[in-house]
């Protein structure tokens, strides 16, 4: 049996972010099914998001994309935003989550994501 899990290293334009972006989408497009994609900064994080949106309006199903990511604290706003849509990422049961991992720590930090903690640690865990 194959690992869910996989680790990827390239160098600059080689097609990463259209790799990790169409398995997303296709991962997605059969609920109940979503996706993670994890970046190490928020620029790749939005990077993702973009590339992933872009391929969303080609799926034959329709995808919650949501994009997670840290910043400073006038963002307090958009972790509101974000808070709303990763509920209905989880309501929808599918869609791509891109995050980095401070972000998404916090967000599984919190009380109110038990369900997104539990379906997080079976898929991934």
């Amino acid at each position: 049996r194959y690992s869910r899990h996989l680790v990827v290293q390239a160098k600059s334009g080689t097609g990463k972010t259209i790799a990790f972006a169409s398995a997303a989408v296709s991962k997605s497009c059969s609920p109940p099914s979503w996706s993670v994609i994890l970046a190490p900064t928020r620029e790749l994080a939005m990077q993702h998001e973009e590339v992933v949106r872009r391929m969303a309006g080609w799926a034959p199903a329709q995808l919650e994309v949501v994009l997670c990511i840290g910043g400073k604290a006038e963002r307090k706003a958009h972790h509101a935003r974000e808070n709303e849509a990763i509920s209905r990422l989880l309501e929808t049961q599918s869609g791509v989550l891109c995050a980095t991992p401070g972000r998404l720590s916090a967000v599984l930090a919190t009380r109110s994501y038990c369900k997104f903690k539990t379906k997080f640690a079976n898929q991934f865990g």
